[in-house]
């Protein structure tokens, strides 16, 4: 009888970790962070973004298309402008290596006389666009 609940047991732990609880369910430990170079912009003047990504513990993560992050420009709460409309990205399962304590740190330029921006304030949120996904916190800022 002893017998039957040790084997009971070691095959309620099996089942636990082929469904995926346990250490198999640990999210990586990937961080994303926007940096503007001001928060109040007047109308039609380029907006100047800074994307760190980093992690505090070596990570491998993998992603489906060279697309490594995203921006979307909110206004209440309606997505005006998304970073990946306007690129095409090559399509590949790859998969890339994150070291602990050495950040990536990207720029871009939102043109806002294009995406024609109006007065108001905005959020600004950054995507790390591996798998998984992960959403930075939003930065805010306005338009005069």
């Amino acid at each position: 009888m002893r017998r039957n609940y040790y084997l009971l047991g070691i095959s309620l732990v099996a089942l636990a970790l082929i469904a995926g609880f346990g250490m198999a369910t640990k999210k990586p430990e990937i961080r994303i962070k926007a940096a503007l170079d001001q928060t109040v912009y007047r109308k039609n003047t380029p907006i100047g973004v800074a994307v760190l990504i980093y992690t505090t513990k070596d990570t491998q993560i993998e992603f489906s298309s060279a697309k490594l992050y995203d921006l979307i420009l909110e206004k209440d709460g309606k997505t005006i402008w998304q970073l990946s409309d306007m690129k095409m990205y090559a399509q590949s399962l790859m998969k890339r290596d994150f070291k602990a304590g050495e950040p990536q740190i990207y720029s871009t330029v939102i043109d806002a006389s294009q995406i024609k921006l109006e007065p108001g304030h905005y959020l600004l949120k950054p995507v790390f666009c591996g798998n998984p996904a992960i959403t930075g916190q939003p930065v805010g800022l306005d338009i005069q």
